[in-house]
């Protein structure tokens, strides 16, 4: 089965880099820019392994907040799939697959730990986002409210 006919899908939350502050008049410019540029940074430095490519994936989520919501990095999975390789095992003990399920949730807990609140990261959002910016002609609204970005 596949991640994308699925269902079943189930999300872990790896975060943001907290650029992109909630209630800010520029929230949704600057995570558009931050969670692009945050996936390319976690899919770089975990791309997922090959034999969970059909299984997972990763993708900004959009969490409903107060009176507006947030987007975060996550990896959307598909749940029974995976619960399937727990519950063969159960029955049916085999090591392979035993195997296949905890390297499935290793490489989940890896990327969960990974810090997005780095220096170096900021900065490359900032930047990024400056020049998307000057590109379009633009001044970040931040600016216009007399704040730091």
């Amino acid at each position: 089965m596949s991640l994308f006919y699925s269902n079943s899908w189930d999300y872990l939350t790896i975060g943001s880099a907290g650029f992109a502050s909630f209630g800010e008049i520029d929230q949704r410019d600057k995570e558009r820019v931050e969670m692009r540029i945050i996936k390319e940074y976690v899919q770089n430095r975990f791309p997922i392994p090959e034999i969970f490519k059909d299984v997972c994936a990763y993708s900004v989520k959009r969490f409903p907040y107060d009176e507006g919501s947030y987007r975060e990095l996550v990896i959307m999975y598909d749940r029974d799939t995976v619960e399937s390789w727990d519950q063969e095992w159960e029955s049916l003990p085999n090591e392979e697959l035993q195997q296949k399920c905890d390297k499935f949730w290793d490489w989940c807990n890896e990327v969960e730990c990974i810090d997005l609140e780095n220096e170096e990261l900021l900065e490359r959002i900032k930047e990024e986002y400056l020049k998307e910016c000057r590109e379009n002609n633009e001044v970040p609204m931040s600016i216009l409210r007399g704040k730091a970005i």
